[in-house]
């Protein structure tokens, strides 16, 4: 069990957002194994600063890691999502490396590792500043960095539709004839993973899936595919991860845990969500009638809003995109956010702005609802980066 650390010191990150995930590597690399108890983020050529940039600096990052940044340059993301379903959109996990694609591939890979190990402490400063990330990670990724026992039942995080066919052989195995079940599944006990053959156990290649050994070719195949396949960038990963966070801190945690603490557990911005942590501040001391039009003009857009659209709201108040998780520690549950809508005097030339510190947006009393409409989404699509 590794102890708190007895020193601890505050962490300056400087990127440019032109090398946003090459600077953040170069920075997370950099720190030391001890823990810091503060950190600010500086973004190259920009004034901002503060608890919004901080923030901020994590939803781009995360976004440019969905987005598929390549690290090293010119090589492969380092993150891809494998399910095909629309409940696994943004389900994320390792990409498995392509060394006959690359000269000097030995190199390159040794430089891949260290992204994959900056991106652990990534997570873990999130973990420990209790920042929400949008980006999550497939189950079987989180339960190998904490230490627990796989299966193949985890397929159906990583590949449900995979999942589902092994469910089908499964049940064939069941009530098939020896001749039926080999004719439907003429496997090997091999897997193709970009590209490259990988047999999952000795002489795999020639030797052929049965009724009797079904279990342990679904189970080779899945530890394959999710496991061996990326295991020295999983061990980087946890490494990264584990070298900030404290192992005894982890121990009592889950997959499903770290899923909620770190993504708050979906990525769906609900519309009832942010009607109860926005509040209205009349600082112009407008009637009460034009202030409750101007209400019924705001929901009204927010409620026709995509979810990428509630979700670039929010990142434009916060500097974060994602809702953390409720707060249930008392008899009535609560948000564990709030953000305030300011009334400013109206100006038909001014947009909305944010001080994402403060978690407020300043919105002039626009004169008609087709104005408030069009200068809020120009606000949110000129100030997103990119989220989604």
């Amino acid at each position: 069990m590794r102890d708190m650390p007895n020193r601890m010191y505050n962490l300056h990150i400087y990127v440019n957002r032109k090398r946003l995930l090459e600077d953040s590597v170069r920075c997370l690399l950099d720190m030391t194994e001890l823990h810091p108890i503060n950190y600010s983020v500086k973004f190259d050529g920009e004034e901002g600063g503060g608890p919004g940039v901080n923030r901020g600096w994590f939803s781009v990052l995360c976004t440019s890691l969905k987005e598929g940044s390549k690290y090293p340059e010119n090589t492969l993301p380092l993150f891809i999502c494998q399910g095909r379903k629309p409940e696994q959109a943004g389900i994320m996990s390792p990409r498995p490396w392509e060394p006959h694609n690359f000269d000097n591939h030995f190199i390159l890979f040794k430089q891949r590792l260290e992204g994959f190990k900056a991106c652990g402490r990534f997570l873990g400063l999130a973990l420990w500043f209790k920042q929400t990330l949008p980006f999550r990670l497939s189950r079987h990724v989180w339960k190998f960095l904490l230490g627990r026992k796989l299966c193949w039942a985890d397929l159906a995080f990583y590949n449900a539709d995979l999942y589902e066919g092994f469910r089908a052989m499964l049940n064939d195995a069941k009530w098939m004839t020896e001749e039926e079940f080999v004719e439907v599944y003429p496997c090997q006990f091999d897997v193709e993973v970009n590209g490259v053959i990988r047999e999952f156990r000795e002489n795999g290649s020639t030797t052929s899936l049965t009724k009797n050994n079904v279990e342990d070719y679904i189970e080779g195949y899945s530890m394959e595919l999710m496991v061996e396949s990326v295991k020295q960038e999983l061990i980087a990963l946890k490494s990264g991860f584990t070298s900030i966070m404290p192992r005894h801190i982890l121990s009592g945690l889950t997959a499903e845990d770290l899923t909620l603490i770190l993504s708050g557990g979906s990525g769906e911005i609900s519309y009832e969500r942010l009607y109860n942590i926005v509040s209205f501040a009349n600082t112009i001391g407008c009637s009460q009638k034009r202030l409750d039009q101007f209400k019924r003009w705001f929901w009204k857009i927010v409620k026709e809003m995509s979810n990428i659209e509630r979700q670039q709201l929010l990142y434009f108040a916060t500097g974060s995109s994602t809702l953390p998780p409720l707060d249930h520690t008392s008899d009535i549950t609560r948000d564990r956010i709030s953000i305030t809508v300011e009334i400013q005097h109206d100006s038909r030339n001014a947009l909305p702005m944010a001080s994402t510190c403060g978690q407020r947006i300043s919105i002039p009393l626009y004169r008609s609802f087709s104005m408030l409409k069009s200068k809020l989404f120009l606000a949110l699509h000129c100030l997103s980066y990119g989220l989604g």
